[in-house]
């Protein structure tokens, strides 16, 4: 694609992004990730009107804390969380949907359609693509990733894939050939 690579990018850089391309990559340093995370959602919450967090490191109730304390409006969300279920019995709620494991990448990819269509989402955010190599083969994600961003396309919806920098390089370089842009924070 049209690959567009800003570096040392903003959260609004971010946004001006999702103007033009459907998916965009935000690879960012691990030491900086929480903080772009919370800036992110801070943008994203005043722009979009409903929102698909993908949460693959955190849970949903952390998550959920995270953003009140912060002051984000977290009524705009709808959860994803793949975590949880593999340590605890847990319920789907009316704001979030719990996924087996990170590993259940089909089970993932029908809960994200599912979510996207009950709730008219307009954005994906995937936090983290990093936390997914931890539960899946590269090869696995990559085309997990590739379905999904084509699925994206076909749609009126926008998606965030965070990545942190030090993922392995080729698999970054790998990821972003399915990107419509990547930047680097």
């Amino acid at each position: 694609m049209g690959e567009e690579v800003l570096r040392l990018a903003k959260t609004s850089d971010i946004l001006s992004s999702l103007d033009k391309n459907p998916n965009t990559v935000v690879i960012c340093n691990s030491r900086k990730h929480e903080r772009m995370v919370i800036d992110l959602h801070k943008a994203v919450a005043k722009k979009f009107r409903k929102i698909c967090m993908i949460t693959i490191h955190e849970p949903f109730p952390i998550l959920i804390k995270t953003l009140q304390e912060e002051k984000i409006d977290s009524s705009r969300y709808c959860f994803i969380d793949c975590i949880s279920a593999e340590h605890s019995v847990v319920k789907d709620s009316k704001q979030c949907m719990y996924v087996s494991s990170p590993a259940a990448l089909t089970e993932l990819a029908i809960a994200i359609e599912k979510t996207r269509k009950k709730h008219n989402m307009d954005l994906i955010i995937f936090d983290s693509i990093s936390a997914l190599l931890v539960f899946n083969a590269e090869t696995a994600v990559l085309r997990f990733l590739n379905f999904m961003v084509s699925r994206v396309r076909k749609t009126d919806t926008k998606a965030i894939y965070s990545i942190l920098q030090e993922t392995r390089k080729e698999f970054l370089a790998d990821l972003t050939l399915f990107a419509d842009a990547v930047i680097e924070i």
